[in-house]
């Protein structure tokens, strides 16, 4: 193969830009002279047909080949074409298609839909003749299962002998057979599935289960045949959810352990974790990791959802299965089409040939194993927009068409020399442009947050691979709390007015520590913009004498049940910011935020970037910081236990702490199995802080409104309004609201919530208390007595 996209530098709007073009051939004739001809950059693939697929703009699933014939989809539209020809074969119409299985299995095309009158969304079952399109079977499925959503790709998969189907939010697997849709006996969750849903996968004949106890603990891992339903693997297990299982062989799986997610290779006989695949993602966002494997490379795609060969995707990364990174940041400068254990196939935007006239989109293929590694196999016109590889043709859309163009066996050499957008709507940054002092995008390190930065934050399970970025996540340790940092780094360029030549020396330039300081605006707006999420709300303030310029936002929330400190600084043109937030989450019974802690480690992480950069900064100076502690003796849950004990009988106090915080303490009362009922007191005094100088009890002032805005917004109902508590510290405020726990789109459980905050001084408390049976007047009045009681361990 060919190593020559090294020349190629595409724009960001590179794919914008062309798909405003023409969707005619290019002309052979360049801009300026008329009298000269450039040849093509590369020879151009050829066209083998066309075919009328509706008016929508793209595919919306993979297609399917089968004995000649291609299944496209276009939303609710199917056809079958000939591959050879594209004449079509048969065409229909099914209102809602929600999922389509992976492949055909048995001459069948398996998919669900929803039907008029039926029970649910996505509540019929049936399977086509993928060369005639006609209806081999049908089977209402009560409840449905998956959901419209296009990202819901794992909801039904096919065996060699059995489809498996789950529902949309919780229940099991359905099982039905294949030859003629009859069910069979299905995949139950443990226990009522009420309150914690187990988490199942589907892959072929596989079926991956994680089963929670009516406690919401995770304790059980499975692996199940789903052509025989036998149990392969039961492993005990702890504080683990399931996304997917992106590989069958080997197996692989996208697990949330502790509250870290990312790929594992897993044992398929005994469900041992093996080998960390992968870095670390989020947590937020629907759909499995996406990944497929070609050989011994794993190739990884940081999109969720619809299967990896569906197109148009970047930012794949290869894994070896040993956990080793072998590339990244691929497609660079275009979208992958899809592709085979040859190589992957892409399509390269922005790529234009002698005196800047377009030469099409250049198709490559690469290497599985080594991504610069390539040959490229030809050209498209720049309208049609490339959509998907199967066999030897690739797909591309065009007003509703389906154009088909044929890939040859090898790919193809040229002699053209490249360039790219940049010549024509800007022109290069000149050298000069620079200031002295400006540092160059280059020195950019990456994610340089020490481990001891993250200790002192409470992150765990260090030993893992980094994540994506530099935006660390967990949620289990402790359970049911959310820890984030995120870090983000700009380092702003001399920016060239727009002109149509590279040649004009009177082009102005904008410096590079400008777009720094619109930089730092755009934060600074982003985090006033975030005042009030989850109950957290404070000012976005200046920090004079750091750096250039810096900012500082402190929303430390009541009792420590929630915190997020950021801090953002400018020096010469490079912009760092790092925000830290810590939640527990609504409704749950355990874990503290530490808002005293949580300055320093963010200060430290923003240091340390910029140190890396060849900017280091010095932290501002506090004089006279208090630094406060609870009364000594503190025992919370001895203090409450007999006001506990009676609204959650059978349940036994546990304290809680936060992460190195002195001036803090909380008791927990975790629900019975089989039951939601559940408590938790804290409380907090806040220390002065160390970079803004405020004190802790405005701090305290701060996170009381930033709470109380919060319960006031939330309640929908007059009798769920907060009303103020007199005589209880300087200010105290109670609410009693539905919780609720959503089974399916039909079926919501709810109980009573009780939530009273407290602030006396830098001293905060909050109780929080969810019983079903009492009436809500009730509830909140005992939630009362217990703030008072909470509030009184301070006294003297």
């Amino acid at each position: 193969m060919k190593r020559w996209m090294s020349g190629i530098a595409a724009v960001a709007l590179a794919a914008t830009l062309l798909a405003a073009c023409s969707n005619d051939e290019p002309s052979a004739k360049p801009s300026g002279d008329a009298s000269t001809t450039v040849e093509p950059a590369f020879p151009p693939l050829q066209e083998v047909w066309r075919q009328r697929l509706s008016d929508r703009p793209q595919l919306t699933a993979a297609p399917l080949r089968v004995d000649g014939v291609l299944v496209l989809q276009s939303g609710p539209t199917l056809v079958g074409v000939d591959e050879t020809t594209g004449e079509e074969v048969w065409r229909k119409r099914l209102r809602e298609i929600c999922s389509v299985a992976e492949g055909v299995h048995d001459q069948k095309l398996v998919l669900t839909r929803s039907v008029r009158g039926r029970d649910g969304a996505c509540a019929e079952l049936l399977a086509l003749d993928p060369a005639t399109g006609k209806v081999a079977w049908r089977r209402a499925v009560p409840g449905g299962l998956g959901s419209g959503d296009p990202d819901d790709i794992d909801y039904l998969a096919v065996g060699e002998r059995v489809i498996t189907g789950r529902h949309h939010i919780c229940g099991g697997v359905e099982r039905f057979r294949l030859s003629d849709g009859k069910r069979l006996p299905g995949i139950r969750p443990m226990g009522s599935d009420d309150i914690a849903c187990d988490d199942f996968a589907l892959k072929g004949r596989w079926i991956a289960q994680v089963a929670s106890d009516d406690n919401q603990d995770s304790v059980a891992f499975r692996l199940i045949n789903g052509d025989t339903g036998r149990t392969v693997f039961d492993r005990p297990i702890r504080l683990m959810s399931l996304s997917g299982i992106v590989s069958i062989a080997p197996l692989v799986m996208d697990l949330t352990v502790k509250g870290h997610r990312l790929l594992w290779a897993v044992d398929p006989k005994t469900g041992e974790l093996e080998t960390p695949i992968s870095r670390q993602v989020s947590s937020y966002g629907g759909g499995s990791i996406l990944a497929e494997p070609h050989g011994d490379t794993l190739a990884v795609s940081s999109a969720r959802g619809a299967g990896l060969m569906t197109g148009r995707l970047t930012g794949l990364s290869g894994y070896g299965l040993d956990g080793t990174e072998r590339w990244s940041d691929f497609p660079k400068f275009g979208v992958l089409l899809g592709g085979d254990d040859r190589g992957a196939v892409v399509a390269t935007y922005g790529v234009v040939g002698d005196r800047y006239r377009e030469q099409g989109v250049p198709i490559t293929r690469h290497s599985w194993a080594d991504v610069d590694d390539y040959e490229v196999l030809g050209t498209i016109p720049s309208g049609p927009q490339a959509q998907q590889v199967v066999g030897d043709l690739m797909l591309a859309m065009l007003d509703g068409l389906v154009v088909a163009y044929r890939l040859p066996e090898a790919g193809q050499e040229s002699t053209v020399e490249l360039t790219t957008f940049e010549g024509l709507y800007g022109m290069p940054t000149p050298e000069e442009a620079w200031a002295p002092e400006d540092i160059r995008p280059e020195a950019d390190p990456g994610c340089v947050v020490s481990d001891k930065t993250l200790k002192s934050l409470g992150f765990h399970q260090l030993d893992l691979p980094r994540p994506v970025g530099c935006f660390w996540q967990e949620g289990a340790e402790p359970e049911n709390f959310r820890r984030e940092l995120d870090v983000q780094t700009f380092v702003g360029t001399p920016v060239a007015a727009p002109t149509t030549s590279s040649e004009d020396p009177d082009a102005a330039v904008t410096p590079a520590s400008v777009a720094a300081e619109e930089r730092l605006d755009a934060v600074r707006k982003a985090w006033a913009s975030d005042a009030g999420l989850d109950g957290l709300q404070a000012k976005v303030r200046d920090l004079p004498g750091v750096g250039d310029e810096a900012i500082i936002v402190e929303a430390v929330g009541v009792g420590a049940r929630q915190a997020r400190i950021g801090i953002a600084v400018r020096v010469r043109n490079v912009v760092v910011w790092a925000s830290m937030e810590g939640i527990a989450a609504s409704g749950e019974a355990t874990a503290l935020a530490s808002p005293n802690s949580y300055g320093e480690g963010v200060w430290s992480a923003v240091r340390e970037t910029l140190a890396a950069l060849g900017a280091p900064v010095t932290a501002p100076t506090v004089a006279g910081r208090s630094v406060p502690r609870l009364r000594k003796g503190t025992d919370l849950c001895a203090a409450v236990d007999a006001q506990l004990s009676q609204l959650v009988p059978g349940s036994v106090g546990v304290p809680r702490r936060a992460l190195a915080e002195p001036a803090s303490a909380s008791c927990a009362w975790r629900p019975r199995p089989g039951d939601h009922d559940g408590a938790q007191v804290s409380l907090v005094r806040m220390a002065d802080s160390t970079f803004s100088g405020r004190s802790g009890k405005q701090l305290a002032a701060d996170g009381m409104a930033g709470v109380r805005a919060d319960l006031r917004e939330s309640s929908y109902e007059p009798e769920t309004r907060p009303v103020a508590v007199p005589g209880l510290g300087d200010e105290a405020w109670a609410r009693v609201a539905r919780g609720w726990f959503h089974r399916s789109p039909e079926q919501t459980i709810t109980w009573w919530v009780a939530t009273v905050v407290v602030r006396q001084g830098d001293l905060s408390v909050a109780v929080h208390v969810q019983v079903d049976g009492w009436d809500p007047v009730a509830l909140r009045e005992r939630a009362v007595e217990i703030a008072r009681v909470t509030l009184a361990t301070q006294d003297g």
